[in-house]
Parts: C-alpha cells; sequence; structure tokens
C-alpha cells in the first residue's frame, strides 16, 4: 500500500473555511453578474499580427471565429463563387468539395471559407449589439460600432487574395520569327551555337519562378534566349513554373513542350567568342561559340605572351568539365594580377567542334587577370536605396541610372559650385597585411562640364589627413586631359598599412559627372 505524506498549512485551511462560511451564510445577498458585450474574432491564418490581405490557394480554405459576447445578432457573408465547409476538416485533407454545406450567408460561430475566386475576394463579419462596442487590435488598430436606429453595428471584413493553380503558357522565337509549338508536330531546326528565345505568357497563376531545360541546355530566367550546343533530337524539353516568394501560398506546374528540337552542325565558323579570363587557381579560360570534341596533344598550336614580348611556357591545353565550350590553358610557371598577358591560337592543330567545325585562329586576346575586390558590399551602387555613399549636397549628389557603366546604377555628382563630394567613409575597407594596393574605379564627364579638374580625397589608416591629388579634366596637366561624354577607368596606385581605409570623389565647381564600379585589390605584381 503506497503511503502519501500531504502537508496543508494551517492559514490555507482556516482561509479556506473562513471563504465557504461566508459564502454559505450570504445565499440572500448573491446577485447575478452583470451582462456585457464584447466583440473580437480569431483568423486560422500562419502569420500575426494578421496582413491588411491575406492570401490563399484556390481551392483551399480560412478559418474564420466570432468571438463577439452577447451579440444580438451575428453572421458571416461570403462573396458568390465561395462556400462554406463542413466541419471537422482533417490535417491531411486535400479535396474539399465534398464537405461543401452552403454559400452566401452563415449563422454559425466558426466558418471555414473554401475559395473558388481568383483574385481579390472578400469575407465579412456582421454583427448587432444592444450597446456599443469597439474592437481594439494589435497596432492600435480599432474599429467602433456604428449606431442605426437602437442598435449598434459592427462590421469587418477580411480582404483574401486568392492564388490561382498556374497555367503555363510560353511563347517559343527563333532570330525573331515566331514558331508554333501548340498546333503542329513539326521539329524545330537549329544550329549549334544559335540560340531560341523563350517567353513566359503565363496568364493565371503568377509565377515568379521558373527553370527552363531545352535540348540540353538550361536557364532560370523568365524569358531567356537559350543557347543550343549539343548535337541531336531532343523530344523532353520542359519549363516548370513555380510560385515560391516568401509569404505567398506555393504552387508549381511542369510545361512538356509538345515538338521537338533538333539540334544539327552550324554554317558559322567556329570563333573564340567573349572575354579570356584568368580562374583564382591561374588556369585561362578561353570562350568558344561551340562545344569542343575531346582532344589531346594541342599545346603546340596556343601561344601565351608576357608584354607581347616574352613567351610563357603551356603546361596544358584541355577542356572545362563543366562546359565544353570553354578551353582551359594552364602555364608551368606562375602568373599574377598585374601581368599584361595575352592568349593566341594558330589554326593549325586538329581541334573539332561536337559539330566537326574546326576553330579559327585568333591572336592576342587580352586576358583578364583574376582578382579580389576587398571593398565591403555597402560600397556596391546598384541598391538605388542604400545609403552607403552619403553627401551634405544631395540633391546634387544621387544615385542615377541616366549613366551606368556596369549594372543599373551609378553616383551622379551635378555640381554648381564651389564644390560637391560623395564619400564612403562610414563602410571603410580593412586592410590586414601592408603592401601595394590598386584602387580603381569608372567615371563618365558630361560635356557641359565646365571645370578644369577634380580632386579625389584617400583617406588610409597611416594618413588621417588623407591625400588628395588633382585630375586634370581638359588641360594636359595632371593625367588630362579626360574623355568626354564617354566611359574610362581611373586607377591609383597605394602603399598601404594595416587598418581601415576609404576615399571620397570630390567635384569642384561646375561640373557634371557619374562613377561607377569602385574597386581595391591586393596589387600583385611580378617579382
Amino acid at each position: 500500500m503506497k503511503k502519501y505524506n500531504i502537508k496543508i498549512n494551517l492559514l490555507m485551511v482556516i482561509t479556506i473555511l473562513a471563504v465557504a462560511f461566508t459564502a454559505c451564510n450570504n445565499d440572500d445577498e448573491y446577485e447575478k453578474p452583470n451582462t456585457f458585450s464584447d466583440v473580437g474574432w480569431y483568423v486560422g491564418y500562419p502569420v500575426s499580427p494578421l496582413p491588411d490581405t491575406l492570401l490563399a490557394n484556390k481551392d483551399n480554405y480560412i478559418t474564420f471565429s466570432d468571438l463577439s459576447q452577447n451579440a444580438l445578432s451575428h453572421e458571416w457573408k461570403v462573396g458568390s463563387g465561395n462556400f462554406y465547409l463542413s466541419h471537422p476538416i482533417q490535417r491531411e485533407d486535400s479535396i474539399f468539395d465534398d464537405k461543401i454545406i452552403g454559400a452566401g450567408n452563415s449563422p454559425d460561430k466558426t466558418v471555414s471559407v473554401l475559395f473558388k475566386n481568383s483574385g481579390y475576394n472578400h469575407v465579412t463579419l456582421f454583427n448587432t449589439f444592444s450597446e456599443k462596442v469597439t474592437f481594439r487590435g494589435p497596432d492600435d488598430e480599432n474599429i467602433e460600432a456604428e449606431q442605426v436606429g437602437d442598435n449598434w453595428v459592427i462590421e469587418k471584413t477580411f480582404v483574401v487574395d486568392v492564388y490561382d493553380t498556374i497555367v503555363p503558357k510560353i511563347r517559343i522565337e527563333q532570330k525573331g520569327e515566331v514558331r508554333n509549338h501548340e498546333s503542329t508536330t513539326d521539329t524545330i531546326f537549329v544550329e549549334a551555337g544559335d540560340s531560341l528565345e523563350f517567353f513566359d505568357e503565363t496568364e493565371t497563376g503568377r509565377p515568379d519562378n521558373w527553370s527552363w531545360n531545352i535540348a540540353g541546355s538550361s536557364s532560370n530566367e523568365q524569358n531567356p534566349s537559350i543557347v543550343l550546343k549539343k548535337l541531336g533530337v531532343f523530344a523532353e524539353n520542359t519549363v516548370t513554373f513555380r510560385r515560391a516568394g516568401n509569404n505567398i501560398p506555393t504552387d508549381w506546374e511542369t510545361y512538356e513542350i509538345p515538338v521537338p528540337i533538333r539540334v544539327i552542325p552550324s554554317s558559322q565558323p567556329f570563333v573564340q567568342f567573349g572575354d579570356v579570363y584568368e580562374l583564382e587557381d591561374e588556369t585561362i579560360i578561353v570562350p568558344f561559340n561551340g562545344e569542343f570534341a575531346p582532344f589531346i596533344n594541342q599545346e603546340q598550336f596556343f601561344s601565351v605572351m608576357l608584354d607581347g614580348t616574352t613567351p610563357l611556357q603551356i603546361a596544358s591545353v584541355g577542356i572545362n568539365d563543366a562546359d565544353a565550350t570553354l578551353l582551359e590553358i594552364k602555364l608551368s610557371e606562375p602568373i599574377y594580377a598585374a601581368d599584361n598577358i595575352t592568349v593566341s591560337y594558330d589554326g593549325n592543330g586538329t581541334l573539332q567542334s561536337t559539330d566537326t567545325r574546326s576553330p579559327v585562329a585568333f591572336s592576342d586576346e587580352p586576358v583578364t587577370m583574376f582578382s579580389v575586390n576587398l571593398a565591403p558590399a555597402e560600397w556596391n551602387m546598384e541598391d538605388a536605396a542604400q545609403t552607403a555613399w552619403i553627401s551634405t549636397d544631395a540633391p546634387v549628389v544621387e544615385y542615377s541610372t541616366e549613366q551606368v557603366h556596369e549594372g543599373n546604377y551609378s553616383i551622379k555628382i551635378n555640381s554648381s559650385g564651389p564644390w560637391a563630394r560623395a564619400s564612403i567613409e562610414n563602410h571603410p575597407v580593412n586592410i590586414t597585411e601592408a603592401g601595394s594596393y590598386t584602387i580603381t574605379w569608372w567615371m563618365y564627364i558630361d560635356s557641359s562640364t565646365t571645370t578644369g579638374s577634380y580632386g579625389p580625397w584617400f583617406y588610409w589608416a597611416d594618413d588621417t589627413a588623407g591625400q588628395q591629388f588633382w585630375q586634370g579634366i581638359r588641360q594636359a596637366c595632371c593625367g588630362g586631359p579626360k574623355p568626354l561624354d564617354q566611359w574610362f577607368k581611373q586607377t591609383r596606385e597605394q602603399n598601404l598599412t594595416p587598418g581601415a581605409a576609404h576615399f571620397t570623389l570630390r567635384v569642384n565647381n561646375d561640373a557634371l559627372m557619374y562613377f561607377d564600379d569602385v574597386q581595391i585589390v591586393r596589387t600583385e605584381a611580378r617579382p
């Protein structure tokens, strides 16, 4: 037999007995509690507080509950085409048509509304009371009842944006001509290296994410131009539309393009196409306008030159594993960021594209050397709403789309004197190693500029006063004259010690200038 040790506080016993005695001896004084009216509601929605517009998928539901007290009358109203569902609704339920019990108005305290109409829908709670009530919600949301005759009416309408099921619709163009892919089974022929243009024309479902898989190539753009490189007949070409944005109802649908695409050998020359560039591991990438067939022992037909005069020894030439349109050249010796390197091909090799074309010779293609931009993300000019580039001279200094070197925005300085500036001083670059650094920026001088020079200020950890160097605009001194009405690159070499560094772009007198693509990199010079 179990024993339980129970301790009861004597004062507690006395208190309980006193309350009981008082209650028993005051039955004749008992009064019924006063009735009171109150208004409130609950919505089964995953976001709190409730947004102004609720979101739902078509053929799905939201549950609404009226928590009001002592209403004279009560009803829910839903728009035509939407319906009330019977309860209970199981978590695993996904089809609800068999639970429809009505439409229009409902006297039930709790209703689950099935939305059949896409777009904006309304669910309204309509209550009447014998006295004035006020709903007090989050964020100081107050809704007061209005007097109608002898009663008080409170009406709350919930707006629900209903997302329809995605119904894919696309358009295909080839060199500006629309290709029929819906009412025919005719094959679309494309030469290797050419492209097809695809356009999302979906009107129902509001997709915000796309995945195109076309003839061995892919794209995640909404309206991509896809270059086709692999030879063959491709019958399984698809695009998957998704609705995957934050806090919106999700959906996806895959559309299979019913016509096959056949990629045939190109009639165009097989040529070097695009910028030649260096990877971080010192591999040189040479892009072409088609894919290479496998090859060996082609190094002797290429040359890599330093400063146009000194040949660098090639260790290997191969095909990039991920993209067969890219040749990879590896050297037998180190290369440096400050090197001036060019690549050439004499055209005498046995290289071929996958569609049997031979590559055309090319000479002295410059290599864009790999470098790491140390500038913080705040230096990026692409967000027109950011305030990293500060100035006391706005709107003389502003983000602009009028003239852009790269991306969508640049810094515009339109000075009428005596000077104006744009500074990045609140977001310095952190220099961790002493040495030489290269700062570059691009600028555009409008021909309306009359001032003769401009003077950037550079502030380094070892020089709090900064260094200013004047640049001539129209005169021949100080690195001038500068070109007008076009983008050009400016470069500044600076020896730095560890610490924070930044600089300011300063324009004097009457000038209209744009600045873009500011970078700072460690100067890696050949020893």
